[in-house]
């Protein structure tokens, strides 16, 4: 292969400089004073960028002998690609995305790439991608509707926030499923960055945030419930009112005040305690259910200690 040599033994190689841009190349030797730009690999378009990754590839192995086992590589067209990282966002695996079922969280196959890409750089933000798949995933299981039978006891203040993150992931399938699968991927990513960190939050928020599921609180800590619940989500609203999580964190607790409110109503207004699974400060005092007049009144309901 023949190659050209500029002063400062700055090699360049035939085919990768018969595509570059003529105007674009700063003779080193004939230029004028002043601020020199080099071209960039990138401008002598994909298929100069994949030649000149296989030869380093190449070089590599012949450095390293047979100790360096190269991985196989699988090029895919970009719009399939695209299709497939759509795909992910909304938790549905495919042959680039595969689900470790154990854990709920997608893992990009290595190899993977498009013409004009390196299977490391692609691999690196894929992996982007998959992690909003995997919070998506584990926010979905986290929040799937209880069966309300016998065994059922974290209380209706659970269940309405659950129906919150169930709003929040119906909003975010939805920004998903209108994505046009005409965008490249670069676009994609900067359009879903902000929502990853959503995502990420609020998995952090149910302490499945982790690579290990649960390990952000431990089976000594489970998630709270009832009253305990609201002052949680109350506290964080206070600790996030200045960043871009305090709308969805309003959001939240709004909803999961409604039981709450609902309890408030009915004992404040029609001496009625609706509390089926004890999760508020106040309770009837049975001892006092067959009295009658101002005692009973006075005595028939009690704060409630756990």
């Amino acid at each position: 292969m023949n190659v050209i040599y500029f002063p400062g033994n700055i090699i360049f190689f035939n085919y990768l400089f018969e595509m570059i841009d003529f105007r674009k190349i700063i003779f080193l030797s004939h230029s004028p004073p002043g601020k020199k730009e080099k071209p960039y690999l990138t401008e002598a378009g994909r298929e100069a960028f994949d030649k000149f990754h296989q030869l380093r590839v190449g070089q590599l192995q012949l450095i390293s002998g047979t100790l360096l086992q190269p991985t196989p590589v699988i090029l895919l067209k970009e719009s399939e690609l695209v299709q497939y990282v759509l795909n992910v966002l909304i938790g549905v695996a495919s042959m680039t995305f595969l689900l470790n079922e154990s854990l709920q969280a997608f893992v990009v196959k290595q190899g993977v790439y498009i013409s004009g890409t390196s299977p490391e750089s692609m691999y690196n933000l894929l992996s982007e991608l998959a992690e909003n798949g995997t919070y998506y995933t584990r926010l979905s299981h986290f929040s799937l509707q209880p069966i309300l039978d016998s065994t059922y006891n974290k209380g209706l203040v659970f269940q309405a926030f659950t129906s919150g993150l169930r709003k929040y992931l119906q909003y975010y399938r939805a920004c998903v499923l209108s994505t046009p699968s005409s965008l490249s991927l670069l676009p994609i990513v900067f359009l879903f960055r902000k929502l990853g960190r959503q995502l990420r939050y609020l998995s952090e928020l149910c302490g499945i945030g982790s690579g290990i599921l649960g390990i952000n609180r431990g089976s000594s800590s489970p998630f709270p419930t009832g009253v305990k619940l609201l002052s949680y989500l109350y506290k964080e609203a206070l600790n996030n009112c200045s960043n871009e999580h305090y709308p969805v964190l309003l959001s939240l607790l709004k909803s999961s005040c409604e039981p709450y409110t609902r309890f408030v109503y009915d004992w404040v207004y029609s001496g009625i305690c609706r509390d089926a699974y004890g999760e508020f400060m106040i309770q009837v005092n049975e001892d006092y259910l067959n009295f009658r007049g101002k005692v009973k009144e006075v005595k028939r309901f009690i704060m409630y200690q756990k």
